[in-house]
């Protein structure tokens, strides 16, 4: 007989009132009192340990389930709270697709942002997009010279080598890309934007096909041109390279883009890494059997040209910087682009009125951003961040609430480290954006203490990328944009 004491226990949860929890405690306690007493003593001493441990993994589980705060959407000091609690996920977002017309794509070297874009893509969503990229081109040393003790040197090759950091869309299919001689100097003091572009030679002077001309260090050689390559080698000794300044009266730089009008590829060079440079391969015929490399130039300051023509996208043939477009017309997706600036803007219309005739406190607010997973994989590239920015509250065409003290379109601060801005983090193995913390800014939005104007979706890399990515909107079946918000009502 089973004595009634074994059969009582009260369960203390870490204050926790959850009577989930403490059922499953009492049941896995309960049984555990059955095996000791009901069964046979050799039976319980052969079997008991295998059904402990059993038990126990199943109660554990249950129990850390309903522990995860996660679950509960809460973090609550007082469990009493619990009470008044209320959670809802179908507050409206009110989405838009918009377009900002300038975007600085200046880097002013090599170790700001580092990637040469170059190539050319097309979908249904954003038409047929472009990247060129031009670059300024630094002497590696002073005073190159092409011989050794009276002896001259044979030009064997000139080569413009970069790395490969990443690639979008067809990776197979051979891309020719071309290198021209830029004819305007890229001073590192001035500033480019995505339309801008500079004067370049008619002709190229270097050319390489991707993925064929790639090295076992991954990086894409540019053969130059016979012309180019003799030139160059005629100026060793020569004051054209003697120092930075000849050498860029000379060579002011260059440019590199697709040579083809139907590729479907985007390359991202790397020009920091140390296998990225100008060279020339040469040999002195008396002895060298293996040609020997000078590396000539480094890159230096440099921007990338992006452009887009909307009207061979199914969706986004109206949208200007003067004109939005509401997702309800593009099939409830919003979209973002780096580099073209497109981005898409949320309101919440109904937050203002959310506390109007009641004291509402804001326990917790998530936003869930899912992408559309067919658009992704391994043919197009997600931005690695979204940033938010404040949208415009005054009766100005600009989009952005600007910051009184830097000038700069204002961002929303994380609500954990209020250094750093808040961000979608993408999490290329799932191929989905985190969720994010918008516990404060909902409730300063409901007490009336910032402006209703809602939030704009910026991507990372806007200045040397072209990622992109989908997402359904706040109506969309799957794939739906929600707020999850958990609040208590004040008494």
């Amino acid at each position: 007989m089973i004595k009634s004491s074994k059969l009582v226990y009260f369960c203390v949860l870490n204050g926790s009132t959850d009577l989930l929890c403490s059922l499953v405690v009492l049941s896995y306690r309960f049984l555990v009192c059955i095996l000791v007493e009901i069964l046979p003593m050799k039976f319980t001493r052969v079997f008991f340990p295998f059904a402990w441990a059993a038990l126990f993994l199943a109660a554990m589980s249950l129990f850390t389930a309903c522990q995860d705060p996660d679950s509960l959407g809460l973090e609550l000091e007082d469990p009493s709270d619990l009470i008044n609690t209320v959670y809802t996920d179908t507050i409206t977002i009110v989405s838009d697709i918009v377009k900002v017309d300038s975007i600085n794509t200046t880097s002013a070297s090599t170790s700001t942002a580092p990637f040469l874009v170059v190539g050319q893509m097309e979908n249904e969503y954003f038409g047929k997009y472009e990247a060129k990229s031009y670059a300024r081109m630094i002497i590696h040393e002073n005073d190159i010279e092409f011989e050794t003790a009276g002896e001259p040197y044979l030009l064997d090759s000139v080569l413009l080598r970069l790395y490969v950091s990443s690639v979008q869309g067809d990776r197979t299919t051979p891309h020719r890309l071309a290198v021209y001689r830029n004819l305007e100097t890229l001073s590192p003091d001035s500033t480019f934007y995505q339309f801008d572009a500079l004067q370049t030679e008619i002709q190229p002077i270097g050319y390489a096909t991707f993925p064929d001309d790639l090295d076992s260090n991954n990086v894409l050689n540019f053969r130059m041109t016979e012309a180019f390559a003799n030139e160059l080698f005629s100026k060793g000794g020569a004051e054209e390279l003697t120092n930075q300044e000849k050498f860029v009266e000379y060579f002011k730089g260059v440019s590199i883009r697709s040579d083809e009008e139907t590729s479907n590829s985007i390359v991202s060079f790397d020009a920091r890494n140390i296998l990225s440079f100008l060279g020339v391969y040469y040999h002195l015929a008396s002895s060298d059997t293996i040609p020997r490399v000078r590396r000539i130039a480094n890159f230096g300051a440099h921007f990338c040209n992006f452009s887009s023509d909307l009207s061979r996208s199914a969706y986004l043939q109206n949208l200007s910087a003067a004109a939005s477009i509401p997702t309800q017309s593009t099939d409830n997706i919003g979209m973002i682009q780096a580099g073209t600036g497109i981005l898409t803007r949320l309101r919440f219309p109904h937050l203002t009125s959310f506390g109007r005739d009641q004291k509402v406190m804001i326990n917790r607010a998530e936003l869930a951003l899912d992408p559309i997973p067919d658009y992704l994989g391994n043919v197009r590239s997600a931005p690695p961040f979204l940033y938010l920015y404040y949208g415009n509250a005054g009766s100005s065409d600009e989009l952005f609430e600007f910051s009184a003290v830097t000038g700069q379109p204002l961002a929303l601060m994380s609500e954990t480290n209020s250094s750093q801005p808040l961000a979608f983090n993408y999490l290329s193995g799932g191929r989905a954006y985190s969720t994010i913390q918008l516990t404060a800014y909902i409730q300063r939005v409901i007490d009336g203490e910032i402006p209703n104007s809602g939030l704009i979706l910026f991507p990372s890399g806007n200045t040397y990328s072209l990622h992109s990515v989908i997402f359904g909107d706040n109506k969309r079946a799957q794939n739906r944009l929600r707020l999850k918000v958990y609040y208590t009502i004040a008494p």
